[in-house]
């Protein structure tokens, strides 16, 4: 039986059905490739556009962390070591409000007390007993009762009542604003998923088409060859 071969126009056209595959690869990289590009260049738009609106924030942390908040925590150390000072003289003067100390009498000198003068008077620390009471605050005042009845005690210890801690006026600092990081949202890739995912489906749509097609012309080109038409 004569052998009979598809003509040149048959494997012509056959070759125009079945063909292009290399090339249908060759344009879909490209594709790929100016995607890419398109992205990269969105990302970088995006990044630009989040740096100008973190600018501020960041400005305002670093201010935040570097000045402001070291300030704060020194002055807040201070004021705590203040009241903690404080607090240990309210404890101090609660547990012993009383002082004690021993007065001298001076039988030479005059005092006026009550419109009268009276000879000798007791002091402490070479001052009047009253004016010492007085210049170291404490509320205590020698009566003159104490004076005629008690006569101090000569030479015994005198207790009065020490001046009590003044009022804690120390104003706590203020903690510094700490800065609000602006909302920021997510860059968006969709648009370029979905694009590359209709190049990727169109494209193995087209190479599946192109192969079943080869397929087909080479089984009837063997049909062909094998019925001799």
């Amino acid at each position: 039986m004569a052998t009979f071969r598809p003509t040149q126009a048959n494997l012509a056209r056959i070759s125009r059905r079945t063909g292009g595959v290399d090339k249908l690869t060759s344009v879909y990289k490209q594709q790929v490739a100016d995607l890419t590009g398109e992205y990269t260049k969105s990302f970088s738009e995006y990044q630009s556009r989040v740096s100008e609106q973190m600018a501020p924030f960041e400005a305002a942390m670093k201010q935040y962390q570097e000045i402001d908040n070291p300030k704060y925590q020194t002055a807040l150390s201070d004021y705590s070591a203040k009241m903690e000072a404080y607090r240990a003289q309210l404890e101090a003067y609660s547990a012993n409000p009383y002082e004690t100390v021993k007065p001298t009498y001076n039988s030479k000198v005059l005092t006026r007390r009550d419109g009268q003068v009276y000879q000798g008077d007791f002091f402490v620390n070479g001052m009047q007993i009253n004016d010492y009471l007085a210049s170291v605050g404490s509320p205590t005042r020698v009566t003159m009762g104490q004076y005629r009845e008690e006569g101090l005690n000569y030479g015994q210890d005198f207790k009065y009542l020490r001046r009590a801690p003044e009022k804690f006026t120390e104003q706590a600092p203020v903690a510094p604003e700490l800065p609000v990081q602006p909302e920021v949202s997510a860059f968006d890739s969709s648009q370029f998923e979905q694009k590359r995912g209709e190049l990727e489906s169109g494209f193995k749509r087209e190479v599946g088409e192109r192969r079943a097609a080869r397929l087909q012309a080479t089984r009837r080109s063997s049909r062909t060859m094998l019925g001799g038409r």
